[in-house]
């Protein structure tokens, strides 16, 4: 992963010199070399995005990391279904999202949403309760609580459906699953 500014580029490219751009790399080996960003000349353009001027370039350069694993954790270790294309609905599954706030955490209420799940439950402090809302959380309770675990349980209770899916984003060892 990795954040700078364009200094030269091909004729066809759709960037321009001066541009800061971040991006990440090629997972696999032998992969050719401009597909990685520990050299000074050339970088595939499709790895690459333009940073918008309010995002600090430390957040650009870890934000395609950030989501790789929140699919990977969502899509491959708990094996949420993928989102839907077409017309055909998503399945509506609850999941929870034990300390959706941090950096990495967002990305997983924002995907979980894209793919369908609902209601999507999230444990977080108070304060960031209005911006997981904002991103698709369906519910939000504080983790400081002492009755959240029952809370989240009647949340869950209400869906209809067990809950098959959580996220534990900060290793609080929780144990919800039904």
């Amino acid at each position: 992963e990795y954040c700078g500014e364009i200094i030269g580029i091909g004729p066809d490219s759709a960037y321009k010199i001066g541009d800061i751009v971040a991006g990440h790399n090629l997972v696999g080996k032998n992969k050719p070399i401009y597909h990685g960003a520990h050299q000074d000349y050339v970088i595939g353009e499709h790895f690459l995005f333009k940073v918008p001027a309010q995002m600090p370039p430390q957040d650009a350069a870890c934000i395609s990391i950030m989501t790789q694993t929140a699919a990977d954790a969502l899509f491959n270790q708990l094996a949420i279904p993928a989102p839907h294309l077409g017309d055909k609905a998503p399945p509506q599954m609850p999941a929870l999202i034990w300390g959706g706030a941090s950096n990495v955490d967002l990305a997983p209420v924002q995907l979980a949403k894209a793919a369908g799940a609902g209601p999507i439950l999230v444990t977080a402090s108070p304060k960031n309760h209005a911006l997981l809302r904002e991103l698709g959380a369906d519910e939000c309770f504080d983790y400081r609580d002492p009755d959240v675990v029952a809370q989240i349980k009647s949340a869950v209770k209400t869906s209809g459906k067990p809950l098959l899916h959580v996220l534990d984003a900060v290793g609080a060892a929780t144990d919800l699953c039904e």
